[in-house]
């Protein structure tokens, strides 16, 4: 088994136990996402820092849909791709993901969420 692989699957066990609750507490599922991002950025499975926001960006998000109260797996996401982002502008490498497009989504998706929030 790859280390790719083994990260999808580790991803996937993560998602499964948070819709379950049986992820053992923020604590813990905020150290195995960690160390799932972790161990992502550390096999260099990916191509460049693009590819990377993305696969960071598309795991995050299935994590959060796991659940979307636990506010913490957000943090840990956003977290990890600020840091991404602020290795890229270091190094001068663009980053073309967040455009105006992909920030008007975001901005939908957390005015719905707001909304969903208050009723």
């Amino acid at each position: 088994m790859s280390s790719k692989t083994a990260g999808l699957e580790s991803l996937q066990e993560l998602i499964d136990n948070v819709k379950r609750n049986k992820a053992g507490g923020s604590k813990a599922t905020a150290q195995s996402i960690a160390s799932i991002f972790s161990a992502i950025i550390k096999t260099g499975s990916w191509k460049d820092p693009k590819n990377l926001f993305k696969i960071i960006n598309q795991m995050g998000r299935k994590l959060m849909e796991a659940d979307p109260m636990a506010f913490y797996i957000g943090n840990i996401v956003k977290r990890v791709i600020h840091t991404i982002k602020i290795q890229c502008k270091a190094l001068n490498i663009p980053l073309d993901e967040m455009n105006e497009q992909s920030e008007q989504q975001v901005n939908v998706e957390y005015d719905n969420y707001r909304i969903y929030r208050l009723h």
